[in-house]
Formats: structure tokens, C-alpha cells, sequence
């Protein structure tokens, strides 16, 4: 299997949330995925195959301190993150092609890395279902989010109509 770059990044972030830490040696990091099986670290070097993504800035909060080390620091407004492959089985497509048609036209909300590695924040990808009359197309493990997702534009919308 593939590095899935959202899954890894979402994995540190919630880990230093739980860990209530500011930011962690990139080699702890490197420790904590490999143990939970999402990226094989490295027996002779190790944290090489992590220090490999954040050089190549596919690591958020990853930098490097007094260009020696490697930290990964917690980004206090992280929001999780679904890879194409995700967003391709979530939306139902017949193929991750078709995700990229999307987003060439500009037709759904994404966010790309400054390595270029495309990823979408999970909650605008919920809304843009939601607006766009695709909400048959999530899936059960994702029901709760949509509905919270759902209340959150019904909240948006009224406030919006008080106002008027």
C-alpha cells in the first residue's frame, strides 16, 4: 500500500492533541506510525522515511530547527484530511481520474500542499456534498459527520436570515 499523506498527517496531529504536546522530535513521530503500521521506519536509519516526506513538505507542522533537526509542531486549527483515494470511494466515482477532473475545473473544494500532493479538508468536502445535493453518496461511517456538517449550514443559514 501506498503512503496515504492525509492518513499520516492526521495521525501525528491527533496524536500530539492526545499527547497534549506542542511538538515532537520527528523521530518519536517516525515511532508512533510505525507502530500503529502507516509507514515502515527505517531499522538503520531511523525516522528517514517521515524525514523524506517533510523534506519534501508533505508534513504538516514539519520543520527543521537550526537546519539540523527534524520537529513536527501541533497546528492548533488542523482540520483532518481525506486523500484523493478517499474522496474517490466517497463520492462513488468510477475511478480517481474522475477526481481530478473535479478538481481541473475547480468544481470541488481542495487543498494543495506546497509539494503539490493534493489532499481535502474533510468538513468542505461534507459541505460541498451537502450543497451540491450528494448526500445519498456518504457513506454510513461518515453519517455522523455529514449530519453535524448539516446542522452546522442549517446554524449559518439562520443566522444569516436574523440578520436580513
Amino acid at each position: 500500500m501506498g503512503k496515504n499523506i492525509a492518513i499520516i498527517n492526521n495521525y501525528i496531529q491527533l496524536k500530539l492533541q492526545e499527547e497534549q504536546q506542542k511538538e515532537v522530535p520527528l523521530r518519536k513521530a517516525a515511532q508512533w506510525l510505525h507502530k500503529a503500521h502507516l509507514l515502515q521506519d527505517s531499522r538503520t536509519s531511523p525516522g528517514f522515511p517521515l524525514r523524506r516526506l517533510a523534506k519534501k513538505q508533505k508534513i504538516i507542522g514539519a520543520y527543521q530547527k537550526k537546519g539540523r533537526f527534524w520537529f513536527i509542531k501541533q497546528v492548533p486549527d488542523y482540520h483532518l484530511l481525506l486523500s484523493v483515494e478517499e474522496a474517490y470511494r466517497l463520492l462513488k466515482l468510477k475511478n480517481k481520474r474522475s477526481v481530478y477532473a473535479f478538481i481541473k475545473r475547480h468544481q470541488i473544494p481542495h487543498i494543495r500542499l506546497k509539494s503539490n500532493h493534493i489532499v481535502f479538508r474533510g468538513e468542505d468536502l461534507y459541505t460541498w456534498l451537502v450543497l451540491n445535493g450528494n448526500q445519498d453518496k456518504i457513506e454510513e461511517n461518515h453519517m455522523t459527520i455529514f449530519q453535524h456538517t448539516k446542522q452546522k449550514i442549517q446554524e449559518v443559514k439562520q443566522q444569516i436570515n436574523s440578520k436580513i
